[in-house]
């Protein structure tokens, strides 16, 4: 009998070592099938992206500029001030990327660091799910960890963004590792750090930053849940609040720096595709003139047919999200879960404030498979999904993740090939 119970305890203390290891897993298999995409595509171990400003910028930083102190070998896509050069992205992944430039210099591989951050997105969305699994918020296990990263990796455009990394694709990638730093530290009660991340989050993809105030909240409703407390003890929240507030004036003291505005970041100025130049003199970036056009792109945009096998291909304005990742539908069953109403209603509503932008841009995305701006919302949309998938990988699941992986696998090799060279 005791020789039985030490076989299992022996047996849970294994499960919870291999457990632990499981992010590493996640990011070895997503490391290996990203850069066998890349090397598949690019020939090269070592590409550079076709537009790497990036890592130009990350030299102007080097330099003491906010201006370009290299230009980029192409330059589309930048704005043109008082005669100089600027980027009107956020300069976070420039920052980044300062670094592997000391390193490097200008030939460096902006897309190996693209595949390695997106390998390392799955690793941090097992560590974040594994944390809400513990504080009982959003319940999983190893078997649906796995299948939610699964899906992330490769089920979604996380993966052309991935192996794509030219600026567009390669913020993207790193605002998802921003937002699942924030999620994953902020429900861990690290919230100074969690701030920090949302901050990183605001200088890469600036809109997404407005959902952290929705995320604020929800952890204060879990705190104060736990604690069985009446009131909010606010004194925590001083310093989050704090570094948050001063990233907002970091950013608009950066673009005064640059404009003369604070609230000018250089796309007023920007060498846009003449697709795009009538609409912007007539209606401007934002729009409700727009809203027909991105709403078709990102629910309804249907693949287009071809004569030869696989008999459909896709078009570069977009595709509904519904039809390129199905199992996001699984999401809708999160309101039959057992999840507290507070709980599911915080994360859907986070959705929000970073879609409407998206839905007044003057662009869908184009060029792109899929609509690559859900990736913005893409952390909260799985956590949907793991609140509707619960604890058990039924066939459903299994069949929904199926299809987005088969569309996502034939939609990186199409865009790569067609747009990406």
């Amino acid at each position: 009998m005791g020789d039985s119970l030490d076989r299992a305890a022996a047996a849970r203390a294994a499960g919870r070592h291999s457990t632990r290891l499981a992010p590493l897993w996640v990011f070895g298999v997503a490391l290996a099938v990203y850069a066998s995409g890349l090397v598949a595509h690019t020939g090269s171990f070592w590409p550079q992206s076709r537009w790497p400003h990036f890592l130009y910028y990350a030299q102007a930083l080097l330099d003491g500029q906010l201006h370009f102190s290299v230009a980029p070998p192409v330059l589309h896509d930048l704005a043109q001030f008082e005669g100089r050069l600027y980027l009107h992205f956020p300069p976070f992944p420039a920052l980044l990327l300062t670094p592997w430039v000391v390193l490097l210099g200008l030939d460096a591989s902006d897309r190996v660091v693209s595949v390695l951050l997106g390998a390392t997105n799955g690793a941090l969305l097992w560590w974040l799910l594994d944390g809400l699994d513990r504080r009982r918020l959003v319940p999983s296990t190893p078997q649906t960890r796995a299948l939610l990263c699964a899906f992330f990796l490769f089920g979604t455009v996380h993966w052309t963004l991935a192996v794509t990394s030219n600026p567009w694709e390669f913020a993207h990638v790193l605002c998802n590792t921003g937002v699942l730093l924030a999620l994953g530290l902020g429900f861990r009660r690290r919230y100074s750090w969690a701030a920090l991340a949302w901050v990183a989050v605001l200088f890469t993809r600036s809109h997404v930053f407005t959902a952290a105030p929705i995320v604020a909240l929800l952890h204060l409703w879990v705190d104060r849940r736990e604690a069985g407390a009446e009131t909010v003890d606010w004194r925590p929240w001083l310093a989050p609040a704090a570094i948050g507030a001063l990233g907002v004036l970091g950013l608009l003291g950066f673009n005064y720096a640059r404009f003369g505005h604070a609230f000018e970041n250089g796309a007023s100025y920007h060498a846009m595709h003449e697709a795009f130049r009538a609409n912007f003199e007539a209606y401007g970036y934002f729009s409700p003139h727009y809203l027909g056009r991105n709403l078709r792109a990102l629910l309804w945009l249907t693949p287009v047919s071809r004569d030869t096998f696989p008999f459909f291909t896709f078009t570069p304005e977009g595709l509904s999200v519904f039809l390129a990742s199905p199992l996001y539908l699984l999401g809708f069953a999160s309101v039959r879960s057992a999840a507290p109403r507070p709980l599911l209603w915080g994360l859907a509503l986070a959705l929000l404030p970073p879609l409407v932008p998206i839905l007044l841009l003057i662009g869908t995305g184009e060029l792109q498979f899929g609509h690559r701006y859900t990736s913005d919302i893409q952390v909260f949309g799985v956590l949907l999904v793991a609140l509707g998938l619960g604890t058990r990988v039924t066939a459903l699941a299994w069949t929904g993740l199926a299809l987005s992986v088969t569309m996502n696998a034939y939609g990186a090799a199409w865009f790569v090939s067609t747009y990406a060279n």
